[in-house]
């Protein structure tokens, strides 16, 4: 309802920043021409000109899916010099300040979307939208929003004038939910309780890896892959069981076939005795042929036992198929779970997505039937040769050169096969993440009209597959041509043998023979033919078991007996760095240095430091995610001396993005069954959601990542979940940005509440989430230059802590000074 008036073009900023799989500057970009001076001035108003001389490739350095290399502010500002590349007449700047520190919004505000800025030079109008009410004052028009109403607006004069002061519009909400002991103005954007890990670092010390290429075998596949499959079956006696019934199967329509021709011959037998005196007659009483009925009744019987053992046969073995497809999933499911970070950092999700899907749909479907048809063939073929060798054993010898000559065919076609197999399957991972990508940042590609740009990327990579996938079936259709040709000149050579041959065998014989060989040579070509395309299922295997080899996070056997001690850890919450080094790969350089310093049980520590600082590496160090040297204490008890598992269950964290799962309520608040849903009720009560669970209660359905639920509500089922953890420590990573007025105080007043006796840790941009709190840490450069109480830290001249905060203006700075005075 209701219309929308524009004029010119539009360029977004979105509030989720979204980058693809590319460089930088190609990021930038965005399929606009280069302009290298619009391009450095861009990267300079956007605070990306420092960042990028870290990098070794400067802006060609290539990003990793998501832009998963860059911190969450780099990411930010990546995509603010997007929108700010494009010369556009109205801008819409989707909180793009949120993600960055005071000095670094400073930065941008000034420099790039104020009034004095690169955009407001250019005459264009910007729309901003920020919860950083200090750069109202400096914008031409206020529109207040709530509940998706404008509460007010006109100029910054005209609202004070009105008695709205723009510094209080969220200081009323702090008063109303905290009272005078806790001040805070943020909102959540999720909690999540920690049970396997920890949210990637949001803006911290950018990685800068990059997206490792996909890596294949160039060998032929071994026997070996085929025994890891039959491994995951059951093993060899389960491998000698099959064969077993595949020989016994063989046998009895071996013996059909060859009852068929003795049949035959009965039959002419009686015909020609018939005929004959009663002499005969009476020696086909006594020794002559078998019976029609005889003859019947065996073939019967042999037909029988053919269905029989040839429908237990099939059955068992596709059953035995399937546990094996189940056991190499859950082997590389498992590595895969307990991969490092390093490796989700280095391959696209597309990459990861092929080899769970595709890959593992060839290994379920469609190498079961090649080795079917085999096997099968296989024992066709020694049938046949047996019959053969029974009736004209001269022929055994142009059989077995025929089988080399077409061995030796496959063993050249197998060369290029397997490679082009594995090619094909390499270059379909790009087309996964492509499409997960855009799927991502439609909102983004369709503002900035780029469709034609994104599709035209996705038919080469298309095209990079289909041409993969073209060349594997055109070198199948050739083999296939060389086989049948192979074939046709072998069947004519055996036909015209026989006219060509003196022997006095009977005609049922001859025919037999023909009848064999031809099959005979129909089953080698079919043989070869599948027992090469088994191999080339075999490759989905392989591919799936280079997983099952994924460097693990390294973690002790057992817990610490340290832990046998106590009823409880951690029992108070006191954490200790003792000359703590931190990395996230072992090339790569330490963003934590000799970090070193305690926090006492209970109290409630905020850490604050510019972009890059090394903030959010401490969260990684303390949860053991990467390379860690130096000692890491909580409860006296050393974190590098404990599972994984124990350590990372007992510490809640509250990232940024809510993490919501498909399933239901129950299963999202309890996925371990662990609590009764009285309990559960209780989490719920507690953050004011009961009404959303409707009719069917917690059995109520959570869509993908939350998809049902509003952002605010998201977050408040992950707070609930973290309120029934009941952890002695909380983590909370730039926890309050996205959310509205009311689910802020909610949130507030629930930690407040309900981890009042637990330690709190919380890394902020916006100051005044931390200037109540007990201390202040305070990060530059991977080191820790200042820690103390707000108060201490503003009262030293030129100190880091007070340069931060006089660097969010004036007015804002004078606020949060009164807020620690309070203190």
């Amino acid at each position: 309802m209701g219309q929308i008036l524009s004029r010119g073009s539009i360029s977004y900023v979105s509030q989720e920043p979204w980058l693809f799989s590319g460089s930088i500057q190609q990021n930038v970009l965005f399929g606009i021409p280069m302009d290298k001076k619009r391009y450095r001035d861009v990267l300079r108003v956007c605070a990306l000109d420092a960042d990028l001389k870290q990098f070794p490739d400067g802006d060609r350095t290539i990003l990793g899916d998501r832009g998963i290399s860059l911190s969450g502010g780099q990411k930010a500002r990546v995509c603010l010099a997007r929108a700010v590349y494009k010369a556009s007449d109205v801008y819409l700047l989707d909180d793009p300040l949120s993600a960055v520190d005071a000095h670094v919004a400073r930065h941008l505000f000034d420099l790039c979307l104020g009034a004095r800025g690169y955009l407001g030079k250019q005459g264009a109008t910007r729309i901003l939208v920020t919860h950083q009410v200090h750069f109202l004052v400096e914008s031409d028009w206020i529109v207040v929003m709530n509940e998706g109403k404008v509460q007010a607006q006109g100029t910054p004069h005209d609202l004070i004038h009105k008695g709205i002061d723009l510094l209080q519009i969220s200081e009323e909400e702090y008063h109303e939910s905290h009272g005078p002991d806790i001040q805070r103005q943020n909102s959540v954007s999720s909690v999540a309780s920690s049970k396997s890990g920890v949210s990637q670092p949001e803006e911290d010390h950018a990685k800068a890896v990059e997206q490792a290429f996909e890596k294949s075998s160039e060998d032929t596949v071994k026997g070996s892959m085929f025994m890891h499959y039959v491994s995951g079956a059951g093993g060899i006696a389960v491998f000698t069981m099959l064969i077993g019934m595949f020989v016994v199967t063989q046998l009895i329509v071996s013996f059909a076939d060859y009852w068929v021709s003795f049949w035959v011959s009965q039959e002419e037998l009686r015909t020609f005795l018939s005929k004959q005196n009663d002499t005969n007659a009476q020696k086909e009483e006594f020794g002559g042929p078998l019976s029609t009925d005889v003859c019947l009744y065996v073939q019967t019987a042999a037909v029988a036992g053919v269905f029989i053992i040839g429908l237990t046969r099939a059955t068992t073995f596709y059953r035995y198929c399937a546990r094996a497809s189940q056991s190499i999933h859950d082997w590389c499911f498992r590595s895969f779970i307990s991969a490092t970070l390093r490796f989700f950092d280095t391959n696209p999700a597309g990459r990861m997505l092929n080899r769970f899907s595709k890959d593992m749909g060839a290994m379920d479907e469609l190498l079961p039937k090649s080795i079917m048809d085999s096997t099968q063939t296989i024992l066709t073929i020694i049938g046949a040769m047996v019959v053969v060798m029974v009736v004209q054993p001269y022929f055994i010898v142009p059989i077995l050169v025929l089988l080399a000559i077409l061995l030796y065919a496959r063993s050249i076609y197998m060369k290029t096969s397997q490679n082009t197999r594995r090619l094909e399957g390499i270059t379909r991972s790009p087309i996964f993440s492509h499409i997960a990508t855009t799927l991502h940042g439609l909102s983004t590609i369709r503002s900035f009209q780029v469709q034609s740009l994104l599709i035209s990327e996705f038919e080469q990579h298309q095209n990079v597959n289909t041409g993969a996938n073209f060349m594997f079936h055109s070198g199948r259709f050739a083999f296939g041509m060389v086989l049948d040709l192979i074939f046709f000149v072998f069947l004519a050579i055996v036909v015209f043998s026989f006219l060509l041959m003196q022997t006095d065998a009977l005609g049922d014989k001859v025919g037999l023979v023909v009848t064999q060989i031809t099959a005979l040579a129909g089953s080698i070509q079919f043989g070869i033919r599948q027992s090469a395309e088994m191999f080339n299922h075999l490759i989905a295997v392989e591919r799936l078991l280079e997983y099952r080899g994924l460097p693990s996070e390294k973690q002790p056997a057992q817990d610490s007996t340290a832990l046998a001690k106590v009823k409880q850890w951690p029992s108070s919450g006191g954490i200790q760095f003792k000359g703590v080094n931190f990395k996230y790969f072992e090339e790569a350089p330490l963003v934590l240095r000799n970090l070193c310093f305690e926090i006492k049980p209970k109290e409630k520590i905020g850490i604050v430091g510019r972009t890059g600082a090394g903030k959010s590496s401490i969260i990684g160090s303390l949860f053991r995610t990467a390379l860690i040297e130096g000692s890491i204490t909580i409860d006296e008890v050393d974190t590098a001396e404990l599972t994984l598992e124990t350590l990372r269950s007992s510490i809640s964290i509250i990232p940024q993005d809510p993490v919501l799962f498909s399933g239901t309520l129950r299963k999202n608040l309890d996925p371990f069954d662990r609590y009764s849903d009285e309990v559960l009720w209780r989490s719920l009560e507690l953050v004011e959601l009961k009404d959303i669970a409707g009719p069917l209660g917690l059995q109520s359905h959570v869509a993908a990542g939350g998809s049902n639920f509003s952002v605010g509500q998201r977050q408040l089922l992950c707070l609930a979940r973290a309120i029934l953890r009941e952890n002695k420590i909380l983590v909370l990573d730039e926890a309050t940005a996205n959310v509205d007025p009311e689910t802020d105080r909610l949130i507030q007043q629930t930690i407040r509440e309900q981890f009042v006796d637990c330690t709190v840790l919380t890394i902020a941009h916006r100051l005044n989430t931390i200037m109540d709190y007990d201390r202040v840490l305070v990060m530059s450069e991977g080191t820790a230059v200042e820690f103390g109480t707000p108060r201490e830290l503003l009262e030293i001249p030129n100190g880091v802590f007070r340069d931060i905060v006089l660097a969010t203006g004036p007015a804002e700075a004078e606020n949060l000074m009164n807020m620690a005075r309070k203190v």
